[in-house]
């Protein structure tokens, strides 16, 4: 990885599976779908991201990862269903601690603009965040800042 750092670097994973630039004060974030590769970067804040070619697969588990209200939200459309998917991705990655249960600790609502309102309830606290997405090709890119 290099360009911003204007250097090589290698990317290493911590014991929570979460990537980072050893020795540098950067946060990261990586994902990556059939081909496709995202990577999100910041030296202010913890980032999430998350990309995904919509599935079919994903709609039939659906019930695993979404709580009742994203389910209505989502009225079995593969493309908001990949959406939510890749925000509790991304929201799970930015936490970057795992026991997390995506269907109860993430509450996720369409807003404008291309976001979603998040709720991630912590052991810590609860945090309001916002994801936000863009369609690449009809592809779901989801981060969080």
């Amino acid at each position: 990885m290099s360009d911003e750092l204007g250097k090589t670097v290698h990317v290493h994973y911590n014991a929570h599976g979460k990537p980072y630039i050893q020795n540098e004060p950067y946060e990261l974030s990586v994902s990556h779908s059939s081909g496709l590769i995202a990577f999100a970067l910041s030296n202010k804040r913890a980032v999430g991201i998350d990309i995904q070619h919509p599935k079919p697969q994903v709609l039939r588990i659906s019930k695993k990862f979404l709580n009742e209200q994203e389910l209505q939200q989502a009225a079995g459309d593969l493309l908001k269903t990949t959406i939510l998917w890749c925000a509790k991705e991304a929201v799970y990655k930015w936490y970057s601690k795992r026991k997390l249960i995506f269907s109860r600790d993430m509450q996720m609502e369409f807003g404008s603009d291309q976001t979603l309102n998040v709720l991630l309830k912590t052991p810590e606290k609860n945090r309001h965040l916002t994801a936000r997405y863009e369609l690449i090709s009809g592809i779901p890119l989801v981060y969080v800042v």
